[in-house]
């Protein structure tokens, strides 16, 4: 019977440490955890509760001013990277034109010798050459 009682025990605060854990933040303190945080006049006018809650005080200033500073360096890393992301979408564009006008060029000047039966292969050359040639400054005007 006093096998069962201690087994009855051992789950049952086996459960409420598992249950604990769900509630706890990740730098709680065990120790305290089910301590009266309620505290009386009487337990306030004493030197050392004040002195505590001074401690605490200051540690918890520390801690504030430590992440506004990790906030600052968070906002200026992340306005960074946006600025990075446009420049990027700004140089994929152009890499999209650079191909473009580059492949249309070649293909022009590829058909121009079915052109020039008709007297037209000059002009044909001369458009593809300058899609091409559009195509090489817009590359090198992006840099």
């Amino acid at each position: 019977m006093s096998d069962e009682k201690i087994d009855k025990e051992q789950s049952d605060s086996q459960s409420e440490k598992s249950s604990d854990k769900g509630n706890e933040s990740p730098k709680s303190r065990k120790a305290f955890s089910k301590l009266r945080r309620e505290l009386s006049d009487e337990e306030l006018n004493s030197p050392a509760v004040q002195k505590l809650l001074l401690d605490n005080l200051d540690q918890l200033e520390n801690t504030n001013f430590e992440l506004e500073i990790f906030e600052e360096n968070f906002h200026a890393v992340d306005k960074e990277k946006a600025v990075l992301e446009e420049k990027l979408k700004s140089t994929k564009s152009s890499e999209i034109l650079y191909t473009f006008t580059l492949t249309i060029g070649a293909a022009i000047m590829g058909l121009a010798p079915t052109f020039w039966t008709t007297g037209y292969g000059w002009l044909v050359v001369i458009v593809g050459f300058l899609l091409v040639l559009g195509g090489l400054i817009s590359k090198f005007a992006n840099r």
